[in-house]
């Protein structure tokens, strides 16, 4: 088994689906195991997916239903069983090759791992600004770029899933609790 596995959430994301497994096939990230989830979509991602996985380090489960954003990544943590489960998003805004860059931190153990957005418009970091001060003043806690990918988590650190909310705030109730945790 491998160290580290990824949840990949696909909801209507079949226009970028080869050029994500083309990405995902990049031998400098074997080590890493891929799980793509088709959260319910309707535009022919199953049927993809159907056609092409599972290959090599990477495999698909189908949701009939979309169980929201945090939901669809929760169910496929539950499918891994790797000491490292985290995510990225399926719109290739982090290229899959650039999880190389937190090996070194997953081999000295560290629990909780969150990216760091580059590159981006003024009123982009403006916005993710004023989220992070809001966030961290109403939770005391300090929290930058709360929605930045990858998010990685050390799988016995992992909170119980009942617990964590089933939409868009699953990163930010991540990240608060890691930061609260220690």
């Amino acid at each position: 088994m491998k160290k580290l596995g990824i949840v990949i959430p696909c909801f209507n994301e079949r226009k970028s689906l080869e050029e994500l497994i083309s990405r995902l096939e990049d031998p400098t990230i074997s080590w890493v195991d891929f799980l793509l989830v088709d959260n319910g979509s309707s535009d022919g991602t199953q049927r993809y997916f159907t056609s092409v996985l599972p290959r090599g380090n990477i495999r698909f489960i189908h949701l009939e239903e979309n169980q929201g954003y945090g939901g669809g990544i929760q169910k496929g943590i539950e499918m891994l069983e790797n000491e490292y489960v985290g995510w990225i998003h399926a719109d290739l805004q982090i290229d899959p090759v650039e999880l190389g860059k937190f090996l070194q931190h997953i081999d000295n153990g560290v629990d909780f791992i969150k990216g760091r957005r580059r590159g981006r418009t003024f009123s982009e970091k403006f916005f993710t600004a004023s989220m992070s001060i809001i966030v961290s003043l109403v939770l005391q806690k300090r929290l930058i770029d709360i929605n930045a990918q990858p998010t990685i988590i050390k799988r016995q650190h992992f909170p119980d899933e009942t617990k964590l909310p089933k939409d868009f705030a699953l990163d930010l109730c991540l990240y608060a609790y890691s930061r609260k945790n220690g």
